[in-house]
């Protein structure tokens, strides 16, 4: 009787024990699932950003274009009409400089928030596994399916700012190719 006595104190504790831990758990998934939220939404305001950037680069690489129309046309005017080709590439390079230190921060902030949607994902999947465990199989199956939505989302994110990356060191390109064509233009008037 006494044996079955400490067996039933001892599963008693242990099952208080169990308790504790799925309590923590739930407030760490709680927690993680906020820390989420709020990922998602200062990805929004990145991916707001890039598109603005995006936008600011291709109407910037549309007037790289026609400017580098006007100094084919221009090789034949005079040289106060390069001179102010010239001051625009100028401006246009300055401009180009403000648009990579800006990106520059961004992808430090891409960064910072990869890093921390991978350390909340690591919580969220402990999580789930614990879930899984112990909870109904709907609500596990819900947990997996957000976690299967967060790694998609994370994986398109990364996906994309690496085709913007892309992009601005072809606009680079361009404008390095503009400044020789400048260069060779003022060159050949002499």
């Amino acid at each position: 009787m006494e044996e079955m006595e400490k067996e039933r104190r001892g599963l008693e504790e242990a099952l208080h024990e169990s308790m504790r831990s799925a309590e923590e758990l739930r407030n760490k998934h709680n927690a993680a699932v906020e820390k989420i939220y709020l990922l998602r939404s200062n990805n929004d305001k990145i991916s707001s950003d890039v598109r603005k950037l995006k936008t600011e680069r291709n109407s910037w690489r549309n007037k790289a274009e026609g400017l580098s129309k006007e100094v084919s046309k221009l090789r034949k005017d005079d040289s106060v009409e390069v001179q102010k080709l010239q001051d625009e590439v100028i401006c246009l390079r300055e401009k180009n400089s403000a648009l990579e230190e800006e990106l520059s921060v961004l992808r430090s902030k891409k960064r910072v928030a990869l890093a921390e949607l991978q350390a909340t994902q690591l919580a969220h999947q402990q999580s789930i596994k614990y879930q899984i465990l112990n909870a109904d199989s709907r609500e596990s199956v819900k947990s997996a399916e957000r976690q299967e939505e967060l790694e998609r989302m994370v994986s398109e994110m990364t996906e994309y700012l690496n085709a913007k990356e892309m992009q601005i060191e072809t606009l680079k390109l361009v404008n390095e190719a503009l400044t020789r064509d400048i260069e060779e233009m003022k060159y050949s008037k002499k």
